[in-house]
C-alpha cells in the first residue's frame, strides 16, 4: 500500500481472469483507493473508489503500465479535484521501490 494520507493510501491487485466474458483469459491490475482504520490490532480498510486495467491477449503485460491505468480509473469515479490527484499521482511516482510489504495482515471491511 502507498500512503498518500495519513488514513488513505492506493492498493493494488493482480488478477486473471475472463473479464469481457469472450472466453479468453486476460491479466489485469485492480487500483483501490481505500480509507484506513489503524485504531485496532490490525488495521482495516474500507475501499473507496476502484479502478482496472485489463491487458489485451495479444500484448505483453506490463505491470506499471497497467497500475498507472488502473490508477487513472480510480481517480475519474471519485469526485477527486486538480489538489488531490497531484497528491494521489505524487504518492504513487515517489513511492519506496523493492520493498517487501505485508499485505496479509490487512482485514477488508464489507
Amino acid at each position: 500500500m502507498v500512503y498518500f494520507n495519513s488514513n488513505q493510501a492506493i492498493s493494488f491487485r493482480y488478477e486473471t481472469g475472463d473479464f469481457i466474458g469472450d472466453g479468453i483469459q486476460r491479466r489485469s491490475v485492480v487500483c483501490e483507493l481505500v480509507d484506513v482504520d489503524s485504531s485496532g490490532a490490525k488495521p482495516v480498510t474500507k475501499v473507496v473508489d476502484m479502478g482496472r486495467s485489463i491487458c489485451h491477449p495479444k500484448d505483453s503485460f506490463c505491470k506499471e503500465t497497467g497500475r498507472k491505468r488502473a490508477l487513472a480509473d480510480a481517480l475519474k469515479m471519485g469526485n477527486y479535484g486538480v489538489f488531490e490527484r497531484k497528491t494521489i499521482w505524487s504518492a504513487y511516482l515517489n513511492r519506496p521501490r523493492g520493498q517487501v510489504v505485508d499485505t496479509t495482515s490487512y482485514v477488508t471491511a464489507s
